[in-house]
């Protein structure tokens, strides 16, 4: 970032951000910068979609609503817990 902003005023750091005041010398270095914060975006992405799944399987196979199966923090439904209590399997009431 250092090299982007070399002591710009506070008003040209959008533009300095954008890429509107790059040289050659720049623009490989606002592609880099680029390249690596949707990488960082990519992966935090994949992470997020592997906890929406775990949520919705536990949702959509109802286990949130047996008691052997619940999962009382919402934080806690991941997809080792999910999956070690839909092993357990519903509880037998009779």
């Amino acid at each position: 970032m250092a090299d982007i902003l070399q002591g710009r005023e506070d008003f040209e750091l959008t533009a300095a951000l954008l890429g509107a005041l790059d040289t050659d010398k720049r623009q490989f270095s606002t592609a880099q910068f680029q390249a690596y914060a949707h990488t960082v975006a990519c992966v935090q992405s994949m992470h997020a979609v592997a906890d929406s799944m775990a949520h919705f399987a536990y949702h959509v196979l109802g286990a949130n609503l047996d008691p052997a199966t619940h999962i009382k923090k919402e934080r806690d439904i991941t997809w080792s817990k999910v999956s070690k209590k839909l092993a357990q399997g519903p509880s037998r009431m009779g």
